[in-house]
């Protein structure tokens, strides 16, 4: 005869922290960059920390500034840092133009090794300008929102 489990109580701030707790943390913390209440570098920071933490106090601490309000959101993926979101226009820009230089500067390093090898047979390099080119633009047409 089984017995039923006792109602589950918060762990005590000394627990050691699992990957689940590190987890749930670190959406917290994703979920804040997305609103807005933390800047891209706080949310390095603490992630790396989350990543870091051995006990639940120590996760506690990154998040006790910030509101746990996630039964009354809707559920929305975890965004990583990466994608830049609600940077606003300018930001988004920013990131486009980086995106641009790196292109034409990887292009650059390529012909570069075309004309070093004296440009023996057709324009290889054409190759992946046309592909890379064609990833480059729609990611630049994503960050800019068109």
């Amino acid at each position: 005869m089984d017995t039923p489990d006792p109602p589950s109580q918060p762990p005590s701030p000394s627990v050691r922290a699992s990957d689940a707790d590190r987890e749930r943390t670190a959406t917290l913390l994703q979920q804040s960059f997305t609103d807005g209440r933390l800047n891209y570098e706080e949310l390095q920071e603490r992630l790396e920390q989350a990543y870091a933490a051995r006990t639940i106090a120590e996760l506690d601490r990154l998040r006790e500034d910030l509101p746990d309000d996630r039964e009354s959101r809707p559920a929305t993926p975890a965004v990583g840092p990466d994608m830049r979101t609600h940077r606003g226009r300018r930001g988004g820009e920013r990131t486009a133009y980086e995106l641009l230089v790196s292109y034409v500067i990887f292009m650059l390093f390529l012909i570069g090794i075309w004309l070093a090898t004296g440009r023996h047979g057709s324009f290889w390099p054409i190759w992946p300008m046309l592909v890379f080119g064609a990833i480059v633009a729609s990611r630049i047409a994503r960050i800019l929102g068109r």
